[in-house]
């Protein structure tokens, strides 16, 4: 009877032995498999995440050339601005205030302050220096918050102006 436990523990021991090789076999086989899976989505987004990274510098870049040609561009319009307003002041000083071409002389002639003398005006329908400067200040702030403002439109609206189309 011994010999029929050993041929048991014998037949045990190989089948055992048998079941750990297959195991060890198609696991490694599976790791394998699972491996290259792995390694080829690991490729995959590893070429996903390069291509979004190029696509966002590429963009980056865009916007940083668009933002030096509105700057270049808003620079020189500050430029004609500023000429624009020199310009204004030496008119100004020379022609001594801007002329109202809606006043009419009687209005003119009627002004008189609470003391009751004549306002003091260069000529009938001309604006005194100081409300003549005055204005030209005001009209030279426009003209920077209106460039200032089409700047921001454009450096907004900067894909569509990139693409060609107009606003």
């Amino acid at each position: 009877m011994m010999t029929g436990r050993i041929k048991l523990v014998v037949a045990g021991a190989v089948l055992l032995a048998v079941a750990l090789g297959v195991w060890w076999i198609t696991a490694g086989y599976k790791d394998a498999a699972w491996g290259a899976r792995l390694a080829e989505m690991e490729k995959t987004q590893a070429e996903a995440h390069a291509l979004a990274m190029e696509t966002a510098l590429a963009k980056e870049r865009s916007a940083r050339e668009q933002a030096d040609k509105l700057e270049v561009a808003y620079n020189d319009q500050i430029r004609e601005i500023n000429k624009l307003a020199f310009d204004n002041e030496r008119l100004l000083a020379d022609n001594g205030g801007l002329r109202d071409k809606n006043a009419s002389l009687a209005a003119d002639a009627k002004r008189k302050p609470a003391g009751g003398a004549v306002c003091p005006t260069p000529e009938p329908g001309r604006l005194s220096v100081q409300t003549s400067r005055k204005l030209l200040e005001l009209a030279d702030e426009a003209d920077r918050l209106h460039t200032y403002a089409d700047t921001c439109y454009r450096w907004i609206n900067r894909e569509r102006l990139s693409e060609g189309s107009n606003p």
